[in-house]
């Protein structure tokens, strides 16, 4: 135990070197947009001809005045940046992890509550039209009733040592929401793990899980926010259909915004498992500067940092994560090992994981990330409590992409 708290030291206590050295800036970014500067030489401007220049039109409200009006024009050249990203990005993603766990991000990619935390953003809507409507701009518009917001699909590998559990996932999950319901989010997935090993006790080979996540996100008051996750399952490996295979997940999260870079957040898995049933979940979600983000939240903190800025090639970030793994599965022991010739039983996998990663957000909203890491605190157990045992520490990869 004292390894594993020692690791929780380690990921809470350096990120906070990173606000203190960050505070200067943080105090200049608030809800601002990013400041970019053209690269275009100013003399590479050409006057154009005089025929071909604008004139002021008198009497009109936008007229340019006579001050200016006698300065020469000059032909347009596009501008190229050397920052591509969005003006305003406020939301801390977390990456792809476990299947056991619902993700955890940051409020603010719901839309803001009121003036005085709404991001600035350019108006694209004519004059004339609120852009507080739903749909300004789609008015007698037939609409779709749903839409994919992502794609998750990843691949993890936990190696076996002599006589020891060697772990295979495939993991697919998607994300859809709903115009009319903007509120509203639901997230099937599947995934696969392949076992390797052990001898001393008589797991599958293949454990299976499909579920599908509901989640709920609502804004209560001016800087508090709600979010309530249901998520059914079957795990198994589908040898037996007992009513152990079923189990029915849920996470309750609540967010208080102390302003857009700062979040705390406190909640409660609730894990259906026979060896854990509930799991805490408390933390500080913070962005002092457009390049770092930190999501100290347990029991998935991570801490990320802008390597390359983005452009037409995306950009490159590289983290710091910790994770919660595992998961528990409805399976079919072989004949003699329970009393009474039984072979119904329930097998529970946990282990806690620190990993270091990178990922590349490419310019068409995809994300690929790889990501390795040290696997401790392992523990197999079965409900019948015949053939428990505690695997080896091991390490870990994950490769994966978003889109």
């Amino acid at each position: 135990m004292r390894g594993f708290f020692n690791t929780l030291v380690i990921l809470f206590l350096l990120p906070a070197v990173a606000i203190v050295q960050s505070s200067a800036d943080a105090q200049d970014s608030g809800w601002r947009p990013t400041r970019r500067h053209s690269t275009i030489d100013r003399s590479e401007l050409q006057p154009l001809a005089e025929d071909s220049q604008l004139h002021p039109v008198p009497d009109d409200a936008f007229a340019v005045d006579q001050a200016t009006a006698d300065v020469p024009q000059f032909e347009a050249i596009p501008v190229v940046y050397e920052d591509g990203e969005a003006a305003v990005d406020s939301v801390i993603q977390q990456a792809v992890q476990s299947s056991e766990l619902g993700t955890i991000e940051s409020p603010f990619e719901l839309e803001p509550f009121d003036e005085e935390l709404r991001p600035y953003a350019e108006s694209h809507w004519p004059a004339g039209v609120d852009p507080d409507q739903p749909c300004p701009d789609c008015f007698n518009q037939p609409g779709t009733w749903i839409t994919r917001k992502s794609t998750n699909l990843s691949a993890t590998w936990l190696p076996a040592g002599d006589n020891d559990i060697g772990w295979t996932d495939f993991d697919a999950r998607m994300e859809f929401a709903f115009p009319t319901l903007e509120n509203l989010t639901v997230r099937p997935g599947f995934q696969l793990h392949f076992i390797d090993g052990p001898t001393r006790t008589d797991l599958p080979e293949n454990l299976y899980g499909t579920q599908v996540e509901l989640r709920w996100k609502q804004q209560l008051s001016r800087p508090f926010w709600v979010e309530a996750a249901l998520t059914p399952g079957i795990y198994s490996d589908f040898e037996q259909s007992s009513g152990d295979t079923f189990r029915l997940k849920a996470q309750g999260l609540a967010f208080f915004a102390f302003s857009v870079e700062t979040q705390v957040v406190a909640g409660l898995y609730y894990l259906d498992r026979f060896d854990i049933n509930f799991l805490p979940i408390f933390g500080l979600i913070h962005s002092p500067r457009e390049d770092i983000k930190l999501n100290l939240v347990f029991p998935a903190p991570k801490v990320a940092m802008r390597i390359q800025p983005g452009g037409l090639n995306g950009e490159w970030w590289a983290y710091l994560s910790g994770e919660f793994g595992g998961g528990s599965w409805a399976v079919e022991r072989v004949p003699g090992v329970l009393p009474g010739g039984r072979r119904k039983d329930q097998i529970a996998y946990r282990d806690w994981r620190l990993m270091l990663g990178l990922e590349r957000k490419t310019g068409d909203g995809a994300t690929i990330f790889m990501k390795a890491g040290f696997v401790f605190q392992r523990e197999l157990e079965y409900d019948s409590g015949r053939g428990d045992f505690d695997p080896d520490n091991t390490g870990m990869l994950r490769v994966g992409v978003s889109y």
